[in-house]
């Protein structure tokens, strides 16, 4: 088991070492803010500042990228003629598995966080919002003293603390 992580360093800065980890960032991110915007997503006509016609398309999207992700690891071995080599190599079948797992896996998680909000910071909300966001382990705060909104400005990077009850900025936008 001690070959997963050189395996999964390979393997995961190898997506970045050429163009296909972008071509899939740009592709999720174009396809998914179509679909939310489009007359499929009803965005516009819901007539409510809601992300979840947005959030509404990851699954479908993710059924797709998730085997096309996991396709190219092996398939990469296989065209460069280094699939041969790797099981020459001290790995068992499970270390090159898990080790390529690990690595698409952490791919889509990156792909997922730099899409989904750090935190929320609400004026008022609603129930359901909270709920959600909740379920999805994204810290939210509400009913700050003094208004957040007037203090800070857009850009600003905010740390927040919901169980303390504070927020704070970390770093104002450069002008």
């Amino acid at each position: 088991m001690r070959q997963i992580l050189p395996i999964f360093k390979r393997e995961f800065l190898g997506y970045f070492r050429s163009p296909v980890a972008y071509v899939f960032l740009i592709a999720f991110l174009i396809i998914s803010v179509s679909l939310a915007f489009s007359r499929y997503g009803g965005f516009f006509r819901a007539g409510v500042a809601s992300m979840e016609s947005y959030f509404t398309f990851f699954p479908w999207l993710f059924m797709f990228i998730v085997p096309a992700v996991g396709m190219r690891l092996w398939s990469e071995e296989k065209r460069s003629g280094t699939l041969e080599l790797l099981f020459t190599l001290p790995v068992t079948t499970l270390e090159a598995v898990l080790g390529k797992f690990l690595a698409g896996w952490a791919f889509l998680a990156l792909v997922h966080r730099r899409v989904a909000p750090a935190g929320v910071l609400f004026g008022r909300t609603n129930p359901v919002m909270i709920q959600g966001l909740v379920l999805a382990g994204i810290p939210a705060m509400h009913r700050v003293s003094p208004d957040p909104f007037t203090v800070f400005t857009t850009g600003d990077r905010v740390r927040m603390s919901p169980a303390r009850g504070i927020i704070e900025r970390v770093a104002a936008r450069a002008r």
